[in-house]
């Protein structure tokens, strides 16, 4: 039962659709006598597979559901529902809402994306992802003097992983202190500058001081930095330059624009 309420209400949500011819050979049910026809069911599955991420709905279920949304439209039509200062509100916006869209829509086909448009972004983050790449580990603590502790005990021979594993309050103390792979820009300044000036399998001699207390890093290795295959970014080049695209379009939408805010 709450599975149906949850789809209900689901569909309450989705955009309303055209009005539907009934062709008594496109019937596949009728609720009190209205028919619900194919073309209402083919309509509803898309929507649904949009909720379900791509995954086919139950035929049966989804039936089920179309039969008891056109009961609760009877209900509301008997009611007088339809006459509702609501509905006007949610009709109103739902018809600006898919305007929007439609002239989004042949705003792009007016002005596509083409395969040298992803060629030459793909080229810029390319060379915007050059640069060194850098593999280390870390121990966060609280205080200074708790850091200085830590780097007496590496100079005694420590193991770094197991100092981080007993002594880090971060969150990848669990795992030694490993951080991964990252480039400076994702790290604090502090960080990043203290890394970049060491040697591979070197750990600060100093504790290095950021908004989140006080480190220990050790360096375990650096690599030039690799762009990503074209194919696993193309989705999100496409995303950017469609935003650019749209973009443009407001921005000639205000340029002649006379704009009164209050």
């Amino acid at each position: 039962m709450k599975n149906r309420l949850t789809a209900l209400l689901f569909a309450i949500a989705l955009p309303l659709t055209p009005a539907l011819a009934a062709d008594d050979a496109d019937v596949v049910a009728r609720v009190n006598g209205e028919p619900v026809n194919q073309a209402m069911l083919d309509f509803y599955r898309t929507q649904k597979q949009r909720q379900l991420g791509g995954q086919e709905p139950d035929a049966d279920n989804l039936l089920k559901e179309v039969i008891d949304i056109e009961l609760m439209i009877q209900d509301a039509h008997r009611q007088g529902l339809d006459d509702h200062p609501e509905l006007e509100q949610q009709i109103k916006f739902y018809r600006q809402n898919l305007m929007v869209n439609l002239a989004a829509r042949q705003y792009l086909q007016r002005h596509p994306i083409t395969e040298d448009d992803i060629q030459a972004a793909y080229k810029e983050l390319a060379a915007s992802q050059s640069g060194s790449e850098y593999h280390a580990r870390h121990i966060l603590v609280d205080t200074e003097a708790k850091a200085g502790e830590l780097i007496a005990q590496l100079d005694e021979g420590a193991d770094f992983a197991e100092l981080a594993k007993a002594e880090s309050t971060g969150p990848t103390g669990p795992r030694g202190g490993d951080l991964g792979w990252f480039s400076p820009d994702r790290m604090v300044k502090e960080f990043s500058e203290a890394v970049q000036e060491m040697d591979k399998g070197e750990y600060s001699s100093e504790p290095v001081k950021t908004q989140f207390g006080w480190h220990v890093i050790k360096l375990e290795d650096t690599r030039q930095a690799q762009a990503p295959a074209l194919e696993e970014v193309r989705e999100q080049i496409v995303n950017r330059l469609r935003n650019q695209r749209l973009n443009d379009y407001m921005a000639e939408l205000r340029k002649d624009a006379k704009i009164e805010m209050k």
